[in-house]
């Protein structure tokens, strides 16, 4: 962004001038205006972050009634394309003859766009500009009728203005110096007349739109110019020769031709032999395809030709710059072409035996595109030759980033080369062979390869040291590898120092083990052959074949034992595992924490998944989560939940405060009660289940048995919704059945022969009735079934006894009664 100040050279300067040679050229005679011309002249500096600012400048500018607000005055100016060299400007403007009425002060505001600008800048504070007294008319002007028109010509220029005389003297001393003369008039010419074309005596000729000079050289810069068009400038700050394409197509700044043998396309030269920069000729081209100059010598003979010659005799001029602004397209600072066989397409040159004067200065704003660009042949360069630096102390002296496609070779030993890039105080050790350093180092912390470090690298960074054969570092800062093929990849006083052992990154960690990788992280330690810390802070893997991902103060100090990660976890048995999680261990032989907080399994192969405060001390044991869960049987298994423990061999608690007690006991716990629900004996299956309990034998939940809340018998499914196939018996079939299966008292074997039970053997069931799944298990609600058929085959029998006990009941009182009845006759 540009500095939102200009700095002024001297005073402002407003300099009424006389109506410009452009107006008056276009204006007809009879319309010629009397009114004075209202432009003034606008000098000053502009500088980019204190530095002056060399560039195609686009400038507005607007005059004000106040410093900060006020109202707008005239029209904006705007001057597009101003170059500006050395930050040094000239602005002709012109805000009409109301801008400065009277002797009120005006503000100037003045915004500028720039090659290195996205959008414009407005430049603050306003510059103040006084209205000060100016003569629109010199002084005793010649008029214009002292030149005739020529015939058929435009309008006669106008005479410069003579200048005002000096300030007399005083009465004693001698008179004032004579003012300065006047301008030249700067009108032209008309057409030159016949006789003139016969006998041309320099005159410009007009012919339509277009004006030339037929004889004689023309010098700007020069009274004695020795070419057709010769251009000097002896000014500290000038330039010989600005060309400025402006278009957007495929146009030219300058474009010079020398058909001759040994002629000069185009020859600009700086004279001044001061100590300021100044150019022999400077051309910029702001087209995408444009150039900013072009310089042929067409000649293709033997002679020596040249496109363009350009020269700067200034100790710190410049023969030519060429400079692209656009920031795309293909576009060139300058091209220039000899025809020649032994000619020059760009001859540069600076006579100045004193300075740090340039030849050639080439330039470009494109990221695309090409400061300079050799095709072809062979490039010579007779001294020594910078890349990136300005007094280059070597035949080829390089800073910054530097690609070589066919290598670098320096410091050979026994044949094989070693290289050194970077800061100077790199050093490769001598007598070492094929090591290299890529780059990097500084004063105090150079890179270096020593001891017995053939065939090391080092990519970069600074105060690093290889001292091992095949030995790698990367990059990075302070890094040591000291193993035979150790690898420290970048990161800040890595280590590798085991043989084949490898540091990604990171803060001071270290690979002393064979084979050993400290991936990256801070403080971390892989200590023995094939042990690895992943990352992480201050992780110490510290036997062979251990590993720790990552984490905070994990350790693994067995064979092959393993940390995923976590803070303060400790796997201290071979092969043990400790996944994450914080302060968990696993102490035995392949036991396994999975997570979780202060977790341990102690027992060979016990496992602890996860929860907290859970212990799995037993032999394969198990901990599968919750809180406070103890597996302290082998085989036992603590299931989650809280304060569950699985004391036994092969016991099982899960839910709450289940305590399996027994080898092989079951218990599960609910949490309606806080009180434990212990087993009793071995193999026991016992449930605090105060909710009920539910057995389902289908998908759809239709079968099953149920355990009522506070109840103590099964409850069997016997929905008719769920029955089919339905069959009526013969109830009195199914008495004679019952009755004919023998029934006896037995014990089961599992069973003490003391524990009786009554009931017929499964296989007379299933002859009499065929009823269940098979002949080995009687099902309760056969059972039950076919007890209530027979009752109802009994209640038939039954029913039919009584009626038929009735019926003799009533013969027999009927009998009685005719007994009575002949013991009373008898009796008479």
């Amino acid at each position: 962004m540009l500095q939102s100040r200009l700095l002024i050279t001297a005073a402002v300067i407003l300099a009424w001038a006389l109506p410009s040679h452009m107006a008056r050229s276009q204006r007809p005679p009879q319309q010629s205006s009397d009114l004075p011309d209202t432009s003034f002249t606008y000098r000053g500096q502009l500088l980019r972050l204190g530095e002056p600012v060399t560039d195609l400048v686009d400038f507005e500018l607007t005059l004000w009634g106040g410093a900060e607000d006020g109202n707008r005055i005239g029209q904006p100016q705007w001057i597009i394309g101003q170059y500006v060299m050395d930050g040094l400007f000239s602005l002709t403007l012109d805000f009409g003859p109301e801008a400065f009425s009277g002797t009120e002060p005006r503000w100037l505001e003045i915004t500028v766009l720039s090659s290195a600008d996205t959008e414009p800048v407005t430049l603050t504070p306003r510059q103040r500009i006084a209205a000060t007294p100016v003569a629109l008319y010199a002084l005793k002007s010649p008029v214009a009728e002292t030149h005739t028109q020529g015939d058929d010509g435009g309008a006669v220029g106008a005479i410069g203005a003579r200048s005002d005389s000096g300030a007399q003297g005083n009465t004693t001393g001698a008179p004032g110096p004579k003012g300065r003369d006047g301008l030249d008039g700067d009108g032209v010419t008309g057409r030159v007349g016949d006789d003139q074309q016969q006998n041309p005596q320099g005159s410009w000729v007009s012919n339509g739109n277009d004006i030339y000079y037929i004889a004689g050289n023309v010098g700007i810069g020069t009274s004695t110019p020795g070419n057709p068009l010769q251009t000097e400038n002896a000014s500290p700050n000038g330039t010989a020769i600005v060309g400025w394409a402006r278009s957007s197509g495929s146009n030219l700044g300058v474009y010079g031709l020398a058909n001759g043998a040994t002629g000069t396309g185009v020859f600009g030269l700086a004279k001044s032999e001061s100590s300021v920069v100044n150019y022999g000729g400077r051309f910029e081209s702001r087209s995408s395809v444009g150039r900013g100059v072009y310089a042929i010598a067409s000649d293709s003979g033997s002679s020596q030709s040249f496109g363009g010659w350009f020269q700067s005799n200034s100790s710190k001029g410049r023969g030519i710059q060429g400079f692209v602004s656009s920031a795309t397209g293909k576009t060139y600072g300058g091209i220039f072409q000899s025809n020649s066989d032994e000619g020059y397409g760009l001859y540069a040159y600076t006579s100045s035996d004193s300075g740090s004067p340039y030849a050639l200065y080439a330039k470009t704003n494109s990221a695309t595109g090409y400061a300079g660009f050799f095709v072809g042949g062979r490039s010579y360069f007779q001294n020594n030759v910078g890349i990136g630096i300005i007094n280059p102390s070597v035949p080829l002296h390089t800073t910054g980033n530097v690609t070589f496609a066919s290598g670098w070779r320096l410091v050979e030993t026994a044949g094989v080369s070693n290289i050194v890039g970077g800061y100077t105080l790199n050093v490769i050790e001598n007598g070492l062979q094929g090591a290299v350093i890529s780059g990097g180092g500084s004063e105090l912390q150079p890179n270096t390869i020593v001891t017995d470090g053939s065939w090391a690298t080092i990519g970069g960074g600074a105060g690093n040291t290889a001292s091992s054969d095949s030995a790698t570092i990367a990059g990075g800062f302070l890094n040591t590898a000291s193993g035979s093929h150790g690898t420290v990849a970048g990161g800040y006083t890595n280590t590798a120092s085991g043989t084949y052992s490898f540091t990604g990154g990171g803060y001071t960690n270290t690979a002393s083990g064979s084979y050993a990788t400290a991936g990256g992280g801070y403080g971390n330690t892989a200590t023995q052959m094939y042990t690895t810390v992943g990352g992480g802070i201050s992780n110490a893997a510290s036997s062979a074949f251990c590993a720790i991902s990552g984490g905070y103060l994990n350790q693994a100090t067995a064979a092959a034992a393993t940390v995923g990660g976590g803070q303060q976890n400790t796997a201290s048995s071979s092969y043990a595992t400790v996944s994450g999680g914080i302060g968990n261990s696993a102490t035995n032989e392949e036991a396994t924490v999975a997570g979780g907080y202060m977790n341990a399994a102690t027992g060979a192969y016990a496992t602890a998944s996860g929860g907290s405060g859970n212990l799995s001390s037993g032999s394969a044991s198990s901990v599968l989560g919750g809180s406070n869960g103890v597996a302290s049987g082998s085989y036992s298994v603590a299931c989650g939940g809280l304060s569950n423990e699985a004391i036994d061999f092969g016991a099982f608690a899960a839910g709450y405060r289940a305590k399996a007690n027994h080898s092989g006991a079951f218990v599960w716990g609910d949490t309606s009660v806080a009180a434990d629900v212990t087993s009793s004996r071995t193999y026991e299956w016992t449930i605090r289940s105060t909710g009920g309990v539910r057995f389902y034998t289908s998908t759809d939940l239709s079968t099953g048995v149920t355990l009522a809340a506070g109840g103590s018998g099964w409850a069997a499914v016997c929905d008719r919704n769920q029955k089919e196939n339905f069959e009526r018996l013969d109830t009195r079939d199914v008495l004679n059945k019952v009755c004919a299966i023998p029934m006896t008292t037995w014990n089961y074997k599992t069973q003490d022969d003391a524990i009786r039970h009554m009931g017929p053997m499964a296989q007379d069931f299933w002859h009499a009735f065929e009823l269940g799944a098979d002949e080995l298990r009687i099902n309760t609600i056969d059972a039950d079934g076919v007890a209530l058929a027979a009752i109802q085959g009994l209640n038939e029998i039954v029913k039919e006894q009584d009626a038929e006990i009735k019926d003799l009941k009533q013969r027999l009182a009927r009998l009685e009664a005719v007994v009575a009845a002949l013991a009373a006759a008898d009796s008479e």
